[in-house]
């Protein structure tokens, strides 16, 4: 246990250094924020809480709450609104599981070390499992209000739905995707001789297990967090803990056991190859000179003409990269339309109730999309693209309206869909449009939240991973209490672009070079 007593000591002295190391402006500006957050998500929970706590005519996933007289019980409506926002934080953190093994800087410094990759396992599962404390941290506060509303088990299943689904399904992603790093760890290294045709492709073939592991460990996830929903709604039902309660709660204990052994297993057995094999795939790159593809810069992209003359050329970087970088995410975009379709189509309002309809886009952009921090990639933005001649005002434009392009591609057929789909049910068309019109306005809400931050404080990984997550919750919050609220927030966001891409260009802007690569 030496080497892990080594590096916990110098993972502890890094926090108190870094604490240590700030100011107290950004300590009151952290806890400006925390208290604007905390305080925020007590208010929407407050407003939210008579809805959360009356008996619901029908949910999306009532199996195993109804009553012997078919009525869903009270409180029912919290554990679903508790189900979603656990899968969606689960999206987040399986994705982010990549990361936590690979791609962080601490980590990358650590595979220089001589320790024992036991102490490297505990390190990151410790960084896994916290993460997932701290996303249970931020949702818990939503359902707080119900304990002085008379709601407590309500408020208490919700809770713990968070917490004991977002822990389980960490232990099972961590599992799923080291389990697909060590299928590829065995791969025999190439023989010199060979010709560079024979040799294995890194960055196809089964080396594209990493680029599924997330996904695969994402569907897993979320039936875990449905298995801890019905145990849970078992005692809203009975109304006190059952049988039912230690059967599932058992269950999923064996399975976080079983899913921590198998980490472990693939992690101390495979690591320092599945990690080689990792960057392999991650960081290689292709020199391609072909006439057709350099070529293809020179094409106007749609929408570059709303642009001045000098973010135009990066505007047409964007398009190009974000198309070939992405490409398979954008496929995906019609597995979420025929879903959504099924959903809109079949079930009923009781199921899925207008502010679900309206903010889903809000909530998929925010988590699966995400074109704000897949813009500022190195892969789409490299670090050298701050040294260029280039106005940093005319970067920002283009980013935002290649971002503002994206989520019309995205969400401009589930607005339609939505339309076409509540038109049909109503009869009043009217009505339905507005409906989708709030359904497309939450992406381009959060569009132009990102649209102030980047062109007030600049670009940071961070605020464009988290910063949506939370605009979206909000919408939903929002949503819940009245569509004429989410109206007006989207409205006032979307003003956010006018700031940006109405802005004149600059006197003398110097015209960007011709990007590498093409």
């Amino acid at each position: 246990m030496t080497h892990l007593r080594i590096l916990m000591r110098a993972r502890r002295r890094g926090i108190l250094n870094r604490v240590g190391a700030q100011s107290s402006l950004n300590w009151a500006v952290l806890v400006a924020v925390l208290a604007v957050l905390v305080g925020g998500l007590l208010l929407l929970g407050h407003a939210a809480a008579p809805g959360l706590l009356r008996p619901p005519m029908d949910l999306v996933t009532a199996i195993g709450m109804n009553t012997t007289d078919g009525k869903l019980p009270a409180g029912a409506a919290a554990l679903e609104a508790a189900f979603w926002l656990a899968a969606l934080a689960s999206s987040v953190l399986n994705f982010r599981v990549m990361e936590l093994l690979f791609r962080r800087k601490d980590v990358r410094a650590l595979e220089h070390f001589p320790l024992k990759l036991y102490a490297l396992y505990i390190d990151r599962l410790l960084a896994a499992l916290g993460e997932a404390v701290a996303a249970s941290l931020v949702l818990a506060p939503f359902f707080i209000p119900m304990f002085w509303h008379g709601g407590a088990l309500a408020a208490g299943t919700s809770i713990a739905l968070i917490v004991v689904g977002l822990l389980t399904s960490s232990a099972i992603g961590f599992a799923v995707q080291l389990g697909a790093g060590a299928s590829l760890a065995p791969t025999q290294a190439a023989d010199p001789n060979q010709s560079r045709a024979e040799r294995p492709n890194t960055a196809s073939g089964s080396a594209q297990v990493f680029l599924y592991a997330p996904g695969v460990a994402l569907a897993g996830s979320v039936i875990i967090i449905l298995l801890a929903k019905l145990a849970l709604g078992e005692v809203i039902k009975a109304g006190e803990p059952t049988r039912a309660l230690g059967v599932g709660l058992g269950v999923l204990g064996v399975g976080f056991a079983i899913a921590l052994a198998m980490s472990f297993n693939y992690f101390v057995r495979a690591f320092p190859r599945m990690s080689a094999r990792f960057h392999e795939v991650d960081f290689i790159g292709y020199s391609v000179s072909a006439e057709h593809q350099t070529s293809d810069f020179l094409k106007p992209r749609l929408g570059e003409a709303l642009l001045p003359t000098s973010a135009r050329s990066v505007y047409r970087s964007y398009a190009l990269q974000f198309g070939r970088r992405y490409m398979l995410a954008r496929w995906s975009y019609g597995l979420g339309w025929l879903a959504s379709g099924i959903a809109l189509f079949r079930l009923s309002e009781a199921a899925l109730p207008l502010w679900l309809v309206v903010t889903l886009p809000a909530i998929a952009a925010a988590t699966l999309v995400n074109p704000w921090v897949r813009l500022s990639s190195k892969r789409i933005r490299p670090s050298y693209q701050n040294l260029l001649a280039l106005d940093k005002n005319a970067d920002t434009q283009a980013a935002i309206a290649f971002g503002l392009r994206e989520l019309l591609l995205f969400a401009g057929p589930y607005a339609l869909l939505a339309l076409v789909a509540l038109g049909l049910r109503s009869g009043d068309w009217a009505t339905a449009l507005g409906l989708a019109a709030l359904s497309l306005g939450g992406c381009l809400a959060i569009n132009g939240a990102m649209a102030l931050i980047w062109s007030t404080v600049g670009r940071h990984r961070l605020a464009e991973l988290i910063g949506p997550i939370l605009l979206a919750i909000v919408m939903l919050a929002a949503a819940n209490i009245s569509l004429l609220a989410l109206a007006a927030m989207e409205a006032l966001l979307i003003a956010g672009h006018l700031r940006l891409l109405l802005a004149k260009a600059p006197a003398a802007t110097p015209s960007a070079p011709h990007p590498q690569g093409g």
